[in-house]
């Protein structure tokens, strides 16, 4: 039968040393993804009313399409994990030693200086950090150098990403022959059909992926479940446009490992802090196309329910931010205290009130300060993990004044309620609340 067409299974497999480590931006996990799985043929029956053969042929093709991805995926890891890097194992160990060094003489002054030694004496505290840290970033330097003159990393990595570059065709290839075999069996009658079931898989599939904060937001589900109705016709553009940017996401976070051995190469971190930047705007791309088309399809809400439903997709979008405080967990145990005469019982719901409406001001600023900052966080950290791969330092990691504040700001409250909290029971009443036996301000 015409739709009778097999996935092609495409296995790569290259003779290389043992031995090594893997570069930056390289996520074994994700090498095997599909775009459509197994699980998805329930809805393909029922959205083509595919008739039993058709389902056996559907089946048998997604079967043969997520092996063909396991089995290549599994080969690539066994690859890239197998290339040598041929650095002396000394000069390795010498190199981790000294940032271990310069980490560990840092956190001693640091106690140091929590512990008040240094109080009312800069220069004091400036001496301490010349003779410890300056002493260890010095052995670090000359660690690096030695290192560096072997000019290994470059070398593994690239050949790394030359598997990998060859493996997401592979992959590509597998993606495009799934969907000619399943659009196959559909036959012209249901390409229709077809093309929107096929577009509604992968907004489903690319939701369960995103590292920054509101990724996996699915506002056509939030509003469902918030009963707005959205137009069929709206929803399907909306998840058009949504999948067009998680592709794009994907093939920046594709391209990574080649960017980040092309950097390691070169020895240039500005390079690959660009190409950690450019993944993160990716990434930030569908976060605000999903809050933004959310905010769209409430156009004709009126706004009260507007306000409301709004309020419900944050929460579900960043859900960290609404997670319950320690100081709402243990006002909330205070209330539930059997000995708490009237007067007390009273003061205790005002005070969880009251906590509870000045921490939701503050998420709502947190989330804004996540919403600015949280992406060049990551870049940075992004930057900071591969440092050890480039001779030259990476910048610093730069400040984040407003989720910095934000913490500052909820911690503070916290400790205020607490306070007042404490005040208002008797000492064996708040020896009696979780995580109060030491100090109130304790998460």
């Amino acid at each position: 039968m015409r739709w009778m067409v097999q996935v092609a299974v495409v296995l790569l497999s290259l003779a290389v040393p043992a031995g090594g480590s893997v570069l930056p931006g390289y996520v074994p996990q994700r090498l095997s993804t599909p775009v459509v799985s197994v699980a998805d043929l329930r809805s393909l029956v029922e959205t083509l009313a595919l008739t039993g053969d058709e389902t056996a042929a559907s089946h048998a093709a997604l079967t043969a399409y997520t092996d063909a991805l396991q089995a290549g995926a599994a080969s690539v890891r066994r690859d890239v994990a197998s290339i040598q890097v041929d650095a002396s194992p000394v000069a390795i160990d010498r190199l981790e030693e000294g940032r271990r060094a310069v980490e560990a003489a840092r956190e001693r002054v640091e106690a140091l200086r929590a512990q008040g030694v240094f109080d009312g004496d800069p220069s004091a505290l400036r001496e301490a950090y010349a003779e410890a840290v300056e002493d260890a970033r010095r052995e670090l330097a000359e660690a690096e150098r030695d290192a560096a003159a072997q000019d290994v990393w470059g070398d593994a990595f690239l050949k790394q990403a030359e598997l990998l570059e060859a493996w997401f065709q592979v992959a590509e290839a597998n993606h495009q022959g799934i969907r000619a075999t399943l659009r196959g069996v559909a036959g012209e009658d249901r390409a229709a059909a077809f093309d929107a079931w096929w577009t509604s898989r992968q907004y489903k599939h690319m939701l369960k992926r995103g590292r920054l904060s509101g990724a996996r937001l699915d506002p056509l589900a939030e509003l469902a479940a918030a009963g707005v109705e959205v137009d069929p016709s709206a929803a399907h553009d909306f998840m058009a446009a949504h999948v067009a940017r998680g592709l794009a996401r994907e093939a920046t976070l594709q391209a990574l490992p080649t960017e980040a051995a092309d950097a390691v190469a070169a020895g240039r971190p500005a390079r690959w802090r660009r190409a950690a930047k450019r993944a993160i705007d990716a990434r930030e791309a569908v976060r605000d196309h999903a809050l933004a088309g959310a905010r769209a399809m409430l156009a004709g809400v009126s706004e009260d329910e507007s306000a409301a439903v709004w309020l419900r997709l944050k929460r579900a979008a960043f859900p960290g931010i609404w997670r319950r405080d320690h100081g709402t967990r243990t006002l909330k145990a205070a209330t539930a205290l059997p000995d708490l005469d009237p007067a007390q019982r009273g003061m205790v719901a005002a005070l969880l009130e009251d906590h509870n409406a000045r921490m939701e001001a503050l998420r709502l600023e947190h989330l804004d300060a996540v919403l600015a900052e949280e992406g060049r966080r990551m870049v940075d950290q992004d930057v900071a993990q591969a440092a050890r791969f480039f001779t030259e330092a990476p910048p610093p990691p730069g400040d984040y004044p407003g989720m910095q504040s934000s913490a500052a700001d909820r911690q503070a409250l916290v400790r205020d309620s607490l306070r007042r909290l404490q005040a208002t029971l008797t000492e064996t009443q708040w020896a009696s609340l979780p995580g109060t036996r030491t100090q109130p301000v304790r998460d």
